[in-house]
């Protein structure tokens, strides 16, 4: 299991168009990504407790992914990450619905148990996401990460994510990019899993 600590810069696109353009111009494509994110909890616990618990599945294989003590500022984001690769014999389970059995014995399921303090039994899929990510690098060596990402009402969210332990100088090589573009953005006010938590609260409400 891998542990690190993410700090990102997120901004948000207005439309379709500004996307695509952002995508012709980006130097050093190195991959195209489709990823299903599936969120995970069990009653309640993981979000009482401000833990997030992710399934991410791309082209093929997948990951789980713990989130602790996350939070976004403007418009930078950062949490502490705790990582585990899914086995064939996991993606299966968690292709079934078998959540719980899925992470069996992983390090990752002991870690959120001690997270939260008790034993999480009943894991259960609360939302899930659709998402078209592709992927540069910049001269710097940073990754730009380009998102389109589809709720289940259908609602997308068009996302710039660029990883950095500075964001200050993360700022200045992705916004002059941007303002040549002519592509207006905001920061993020919130992470996708919080709009998603507020979509479906919404719709239950």
């Amino acid at each position: 299991m891998r542990e690190a600590a993410e700090v990102e810069l997120k901004y948000l696109l207005g439309c379709e168009s500004d996307l695509e353009k952002l995508v012709a111009a980006l130097p050093g494509f190195f991959a195209e990504l489709n990823q299903q994110n599936i969120y995970l909890d069990d009653g309640g616990i993981l979000r009482k407790n401000d833990c997030l618990f992710r399934i991410r599945i791309e082209n093929g294989s997948g990951e789980v992914t713990l989130k602790v003590a996350g939070g976004l500022v403007d418009g930078v984001s950062s949490a502490v990450e705790f990582t585990e690769s899914l086995t064939e014999d996991s993606l299966e389970k968690i292709g079934s619905g078998e959540f719980s059995e899925a992470f069996r014995g992983m390090n990752c399921l002991e870690k959120v148990e001690t997270v939260c303090g008790q034993a999480l039994t009943d894991l259960k899929e609360w939302g899930r996401i659709r998402n078209l990510r592709r992927c540069f690098r910049l001269d710097q060596g940073w990754i730009v990460e380009v998102d389109r990402a589809v709720f289940p009402d259908g609602t997308i969210r068009r996302e710039l994510e660029l990883e950095s332990e500075s964001p200050q100088a993360a700022k200045e090589a992705i916004e002059p990019i941007l303002e040549e573009l002519k592509i207006p953005w905001q920061q993020a006010v919130e992470s996708k899993s919080c709009q998603l938590f507020r979509i479906l609260d919404g719709a239950t409400g």
